[in-house]
């Protein structure tokens, strides 16, 4: 019987640092956040409250980084998920602004 050998597992790309108006805010490549982040915010039916609950599940719900978010309009934090998402399907981790 041959030896099996261990797979090759990819290193998760790394944190992703959009420009604000409202300052810096870094968020972790989609592909490193915990399992358990994205577990309890899947079954949510409402994309803002999914949205919010992956924020607040990653930074704590009274995080600075949340107070950040707070102070962004809907437009301007709803391009940034945008890009974020997108730098997820290409595999890009490069610093990004907006």
């Amino acid at each position: 019987m041959d030896k099996k050998e261990p797979q090759d597992h990819k290193t998760a790309a790394g944190p992703v640092t959009f420009k604000t108006s409202a300052g810096k805010l870094t968020l972790p490549h989609p592909t490193s956040i915990p399992s358990g982040v994205i577990r309890r915010t899947r079954k949510m039916e409402d994309a803002v409250d999914q949205f919010f609950g992956l924020l607040e599940g990653i930074f704590g719900e009274d995080s600075d980084e949340m107070t950040l978010c707070d102070k962004l309009t809907m437009e301007e934090l709803g391009g940034i998920f945008t890009e974020w998402m997108q730098g997820a399907s290409l595999g890009e981790s490069s610093g990004s602004s907006i």
